[in-house]
């Protein structure tokens, strides 16, 4: 997905999976109108209950 090889993804390059270019603007923590590796991990975090790491207390 990432074509020019930079490391993010762009908004253009993201229309390529409707479920990315889905969420991407909400995935894209800074609005930078690119989506970091490390946003898209923030992103499902959240979206999975908000924990990133760390035992889920028994």
């Amino acid at each position: 997905m990432d074509t020019d090889s930079d490391g993010a993804i762009s908004k253009q390059e993201a229309q390529v999976n409707a479920g990315l270019a889905q969420i991407f603007d909400q995935a894209d923590g800074n609005t930078d109108g690119k989506l970091t590796p490390d946003e898209y991990k923030a992103f499902v975090a959240k979206q999975q209950g908000g924990g990133a790491t760390g035992s889920q207390g028994n």
